[in-house]
């Protein structure tokens, strides 16, 4: 027979072999879960990427979009909210969530207490210390993320909610908040590059290249639309060489931004198109199909170029060649040469005019 405390050493013995072994199954399922949620978020971080790199390829907007989507996915956020720099302010691009058309275009001064203003001007990740820090009095958590912070351009983001996330979620929404600026970098410097390719960084008019597909874009329209048609403008500045020799390339400059200005007055809203050709020419294309009104709104434009003050010192004066489509040209190329023919026309016969074509290809000149 064995004696009582035999068996509480067994018992006992045996309480600690099993609180070990559950001690040692807990601690197992701990690091399985660990690292399923690891593994998790690694998956949910890569599938953000590859959304983050297919809006980078469209817009900004794009990029805003995909990482609200990505923030979602971890969080019931009650307000996603992006700023960007303007002159010494931020101001609100992009508002998600609740109160979101309160939240649209709101302002924020740059050195301010707000933590988007915090974050922004530290230029590193912040989270809400102090309730005065929030944007909304219902935001128990924030959490505001840079995407872009050099001195002049600023991009921060801002995530709230009426609950605290727990550390693993918020690590999250940080790194997901994080991993966009690159993809923000890359959207921004593509539409800088498709701005640059659309329009003339000199006077902000569209390109040649950019014109002459809105032309051919513009005919193949009218195309299809029986008796439609669409007149075009090819503008050249008369000695403008000139201007170069007597008061050198930055007054030149001057010059050109003004007839640019003078042209886009004369042009009508919505209806017309107008561009720098290169150098000292341009080109715009009327929405009107009578040529007998475009030729007289040439003979306005070449009246305003005359009268205007370019402040330097001197007046100049503009030719102006009209076609029109389908009378004169049956396609975006012939348009754009018969305009181009008809302005030298008008600079045979004088400068500071209008010529045009007649029936039968011929040209004739408005003075």
């Amino acid at each position: 027979m064995i004696v009582p405390f035999v068996w509480l050493g067994i018992v006992a013995l045996s309480a600690v072999g099993w609180g070990a072994a559950l001690a040692a199954r807990l601690r197992e399922a701990e690091a399985r879960r660990q690292a399923d949620g690891a593994q998790r978020d690694a998956l949910a971080l890569r599938s953000a990427g590859r959304l983050y790199v297919e809006a980078s390829r469209r817009s900004t907007r794009e990029v805003y979009d995909a990482l609200e989507r990505a923030l979602r996915s971890v969080a019931n956020l009650d307000a996603v909210l992006i700023f960007e720099q303007r002159d010494e302010a931020l101001h609100c691009v992009h508002a998600r969530g609740a109160g979101g058309e309160y939240y649209e275009g709101l302002t924020l001064p740059i050195d301010g207490e707000s933590l988007a203003a915090r974050a922004a001007y530290r230029g590193c990740a912040l989270t809400l210390v102090e309730s005065s820090q929030a944007l909304a009095p219902a935001h128990r958590w924030a959490l505001s993320v840079p995407l872009a912070c050099s001195r002049t351009d600023r991009v921060v983001a801002y995530v709230g909610a009426s609950w605290t996330p727990d550390a693993a979620a918020a690590s999250m929404l940080t790194c997901l908040l994080e991993d966009a600026a690159a993809a923000l970098a890359l959207a921004r410097e593509r539409e800088r590059d498709r701005s640059e390719a659309i329009f003339d960084g000199l006077t902000g008019l569209l390109t040649p290249r950019a014109f002459r597909a809105e032309v051919r874009r513009h005919i193949e329209r009218l195309s299809l639309v029986h008796g439609a048609g669409c007149c075009l403008w090819f503008v050249d500045t008369d000695e403008f060489k000139s201007v170069n020799d007597r008061l050198g390339h930055a007054a030149g400059d001057v010059a050109l931004q003004g007839i640019a200005a003078v042209l886009r007055g004369q042009a009508t809203g919505g209806m017309d198109i107008v561009a720098r050709n290169g150098g000292d020419e341009f080109c715009v294309l009327l929405g009107e199909s009578r040529k007998s009104v475009a030729v007289e709104r040439a003979g306005r434009a070449c009246a305003a170029v005359r009268v205007h003050d370019f402040c330097l010192g001197l007046r100049l004066t503009a030719s102006i060649g009209v076609a029109c489509f389908p009378s004169d040209a049956l396609d975006g190329n012939m348009l754009l040469e018969r305009a181009d023919a008809a302005m030298y026309h008008a600079k045979h016969h004088g400068r500071d005019r209008v010529a045009f074509y007649l029936e039968r290809d011929q040209l004739a000149v408005m003075r």
